[in-house]
């Protein structure tokens, strides 16, 4: 039987990819592929966010708990094998990390084959790095919590090292069969890639988009920056507001995005040599690069911020609703779920 791993990376459709999986089990099931319901199901039905149908396992393996992690596969592949399946396939990006980890690779691949698979096939799309790193930066940093951009392009973002460590694993480690590719936005690609090309099986019919959230723009993260001074416990609500405008009632923000793509790409202008390495084991004609975007000089002053009449309404609407008797008590039960904690460890440690 055989064991496949889709590991993202992260902001690289995943969550589209796992919306339809977790939609067509019927259709994977008759093409002997059992997909593992998940905790994670309303998420990945509904097309948002998700971890993934990997329960469990992430968190075993960086735990390196090799019973845990056997019984976690045994159990999928008895329920595979009652159900006359072939294979079993998890989806989960968190993965990427256990998979970059010598030791962690080999704990998965011996347990695997203790739990009675015969082989494994490893699956993930990559993309360009400054274009990913914008991508990861808005995701994260859209609470407000990641003011200073720059210093989180050169320390925090981790993904030139994880690269590296992920094709020094894949050169040493050919017991499994890897299969990267090069992220594209564009769904046809992605299912044809994913389906066809990896799994082996036509592409679902299955036309309903997900109820994808739409992302933030950089200009709302750096208002964020601000809000979560004013609002440090309520930061979603903004969020989710600044989410729910769709794109064509946002103001443009180019100026600023291409001064920070600029920025991103003189930050990471010395990691072409991770990508080169990764670049070994992807189709020739979808190698990775550095920056596909025209630069701009970052010497110059940062663009301002550009928001729309929209979003100033909402962000005006949301600051009001918080000066209500109703906003007031959220405010007031979140801080008080904050502090309830060191409280607790404060009498705890005096008694």
């Amino acid at each position: 039987m055989t064991l496949y791993i889709h590991f993202g990376i992260y902001k690289a459709g995943s969550s589209y990819l796992q919306y339809i999986c977790a939609n067509q089990r019927d259709y994977l099931k008759s093409k002997g592929i059992y997909f593992p319901k998940s905790k994670e199901d309303h998420e990945m039905k509904s097309g948002l966010i998700s971890k993934g149908n990997a329960d469990g396992l992430e968190m075993a393996i960086k735990s390196e708990e090799h019973t845990k992690i056997t019984r976690i596969l045994k159990a999928w592949y008895d329920t595979a094998k009652n159900d006359h399946a072939k294979s079993v396939f998890i989806s989960a990006e968190a993965l990427i990390h256990q998979l970059a980890n010598p030791k962690r690779l080999h704990q998965i691949v011996t347990c695997a084959q203790s739990a009675g698979f015969t082989e494994i096939k490893a699956m993930g799309f990559f993309r360009n790095l400054v274009d990913h790193a914008l991508s990861t930066y808005k995701h994260r940093a859209k609470s407000g919590r990641i003011p200073d951009y720059k210093h989180w392009v050169t320390e925090v973002y981790e993904t030139p090292k994880l690269f590296e460590n992920l094709s020094q694993v894949i050169a040493a480690n050919q017991n499994i069969e890897w299969t990267l590719r090069k992220f594209q936005k564009n769904s046809d690609f992605l299912k044809q890639a994913f389906f066809k090309d990896w799994l082996g099986i036509e592409v679902p019919d299955f036309q309903t988009r997900p109820n994808v959230n739409e992302s933030v723009t950089l200009s709302e993260v750096k208002v964020m920056n601000q809000l979560s001074k004013l609002y440090p416990n309520v930061t979603d609500y903004f969020v989710n507001d600044l989410k729910a405008i769709p794109s064509q009632e946002k103001a443009k923000d180019s100026a600023l995005q291409g001064y920070i793509l600029s920025t991103f790409a003189s930050s990471l202008a010395q990691q072409q040599n991770c990508l080169d390495q990764l670049n070994v084991f992807l189709p020739q004609e979808e190698c990775l690069r550095l920056l596909e975007h025209k630069s701009v000089d970052i010497e110059n002053e940062e663009p301002s911020v550009s928001l729309s009449e929209r979003q100033l309404e909402v962000l005006s609407q949301r600051m009001q609703f918080f000066n209500t008797p109703k906003g007031k008590k959220i405010l007031m039960r979140r801080r008080l779920v904050k502090l309830l904690p060191k409280f607790l460890l404060t009498y705890l440690t005096k008694n």
